[in-house]
């Protein structure tokens, strides 16, 4: 059972596609926000929280275009994969702070996306979304 959410956040800035990656706090790699489901959420709620709390952006989900993918965690004793459901998240708005501001945040160019990620397991989600991207509405969803 899937218990994870993430979004793959992303603006369009002059007919260029940006993503926003943020910082993991313990494996100081870079990635796209995640976390659990609470109980009084849906997965969409999780989504925007999840967003706002390590990002600190807020925008429109494409609820439509769910991604399922399997990610790489480190436990206390080893490398587990869990199920996460990412969605497409178009930010409308940055906050200056929020509640991770810990974690840093960075824009780049979806094309340059491997200058930063070098996991697997977020490589297969920015591949899948840049395939997924010619689908997307201009105009949004959620």
């Amino acid at each position: 059972m899937v218990n994870k959410v993430g979004a793959v956040l992303f603006r369009r800035k002059l007919g260029i596609i940006e993503i926003l990656l943020v910082s993991s706090i313990t494996r100081k790699r870079w990635l796209c926000p995640k976390g659990g489901v609470k109980k009084s959420e849906n997965f969409l709620e999780a989504c925007h929280r999840e967003s706002f709390e390590e990002a600190g952006v807020k925008g429109n989900i494409y609820s439509n275009f769910p991604m399922n993918f399997l990610i790489e965690s480190k436990s206390t004793v080893e490398l587990i994969n869990y199920p996460v459901i990412f969605y497409p998240l178009e930010v409308t708005y940055i906050y200056k702070e929020w509640p991770e501001k810990k974690r840093n945040r960075k824009w780049i160019n979806i094309n340059d996306y491997n200058s930063l990620i070098k996991e697997k397991d977020y490589i297969t989600v920015i591949e899948f979304f840049r395939k997924l991207l010619p689908t997307l509405p201009s105009d949004k969803v959620n």
